[in-house]
């Protein structure tokens, strides 16, 4: 009896499901006959023709062809310009769905034209200074710092330039980083400025200056050399060997790399990022600094708590332990006056900027890698926030390759460590399941 009214449910879900793909079927049928007859008797500057390739594109979209989806978005943000122009209001819904089919389907570039599109757009449309543009500089910096994180550009620096961009220009000159807008921003500005800091140079930008300084000593070096060539040859005619001299120099400083403005502009690209690198951990410090303090001085208790767990979370990630130290001390002790501990789940400890970072720009995140697969981790996690003894418990099948790249990921990963009475403690041997993010 029971085998039979199982098959029963089977068999309606089954009619259910064939009578609701033959609806929609049916849907985009009748709209695309519709399209169909608005172009050929509407003109060019129908408006009805960007709202139908509109709805026809969310159809597809809601069966998952992504491809026909972008298309019919595309030609609904084309119609909205030629009826309503360029910049059109109503052209944000059609960018935005541009942009996630086209991060759906694995277009980067694409991707990244309409998210340029739409954050021009909305400046052009709204004071970029303003609170209302916040959510586009949100969007646009989540972007940017998922392209990067994902691997999705061989330029990773320039991305996280255009995100901090965003994120300090969210506030204004006179406010500075302690008047960011919300939690949100500042949590995107921290890591954004992590990911800045590893692409540090180990030695810093004075490696880059003094191989600069080598190539000027040994430029004069060659053309000192040159002129007493000349002289040596030409000794009884001092007006040959000056010409000579002369000659030589100009010659060789043409040769130069330092003569080739495309190696300096390079150059001095190259020297200005690495500057830009070195001081985000000073970045980094000063804006969750100043939200502690805001905290203290202004917040309720549990925006103070959330705000020594951010600036704890940043100098342990940073490798500072000391203050790391004093600020989980004071959130126990405050999350304990609150009832909160349980809560916050101090006795565990809790990746920060792999995993823990990619929450931050989850909403781009999501559309990236939407069923990432799980790597089961064996380790130990120090008071200082980093792995030990890793072993990995379980895997994907065939993912050598990706848990290499995985393992030079997973080396600078800090966590904050768990809680003793607000002391950072050595965690036993535990497991750990994370997205193999590669």
């Amino acid at each position: 009896m029971m085998r039979k009214l199982k098959l029963r449910v089977f068999g309606l879900l089954t009619v259910v499901f064939a009578c609701s793909h033959l609806m929609a079927q049916s849907e985009v049928q009748q709209l695309q006959q519709q399209l169909k007859l608005l172009e050929e008797n509407s003109g060019t500057f129908s408006e009805e023709i960007g709202e139908t390739a509109f709805q026809l594109g969310r159809l597809y979209e809601a069966s998952g062809q992504h491809q026909l989806a972008l298309e019919a978005f595309q030609q609904a943000d084309q119609h909205i310009k030629i009826a309503s122009g360029l910049y059109a209001p109503e052209r944000e819904a059609a960018i935005r769905e541009i942009f996630e089919q086209s991060v759906r389907l694995g277009n980067w570039k694409d991707a990244n034209e309409a998210m340029t599109s739409l954050g021009w757009l909305n400046a052009r449309n709204m004071d970029a200074t303003s609170p209302d543009y916040l959510p586009t500089r949100k969007l646009l910096a989540n972007w940017y710092l998922a392209s990067e994180f994902y691997r999705l550009d061989d330029n990773p620096l320039a991305l996280l330039r255009n995100a901090h961009e965003q994120l300090a220009e969210s506030t204004t000159a006179s406010e500075g980083l302690d008047r960011l807008a919300d939690l949100e921003m500042l949590q995107l500005y921290l890591a954004t400025n992590y990911r800045i800091s590893q692409h540090a140079p180990q030695g810093g930008p004075g490696d880059l200056q003094m191989r600069l300084l080598a190539m000027e000593r040994n430029l004069e070096l060659e053309i000192s050399r040159a002129v007493s060539s000349c002289y040596a040859m030409f000794s009884e005619s001092p007006g040959r060997a000056r010409a000579c001299s002369i000659q030589a120099e100009q010659t060789i400083r043409s040769r130069s790399p330092l003569n080739d403005p495309f190696f300096m502009n390079e150059l001095e690209e190259q020297l200005y990022g690495d500057r830009f690198a070195m001081d985000a951990m000073r970045r980094g410090t000063n804006a969750s600094r100043a939200w502690l303090e805001r905290a203290e001085a202004e917040g309720t208790p549990q925006e103070l708590l959330d705000a020594l767990l951010l600036f704890a979370d940043w100098n342990i990630t940073m490798d500072r332990f000391s203050a790391a130290e004093d600020a989980y001390l004071r959130a126990w002790e405050l999350a304990n006056e609150l009832d909160v501990l349980e809560q916050y789940g101090f006795d565990q400890p809790r990746p920060l900027n792999g995993w823990g970072l990619s929450e931050s720009f989850s909403e781009v995140a999501k559309l990236i890698d939407t069923s990432p697969e799980i790597i089961g981790l064996g380790m130990r996690v120090t008071a200082r926030g980093k792995a030990e003894d890793v072993s990995v418990l379980e895997k994907p099948e065939d993912s050598e390759t990706r848990i290499a790249r995985f393992a030079q990921r997973f080396e600078s990963i800090r966590f904050r460590p768990a809680l003793e009475m607000g002391v950072p403690v050595v965690t036993p041997r535990l497991r750990m399941n994370l997205p193999l993010l590669d």
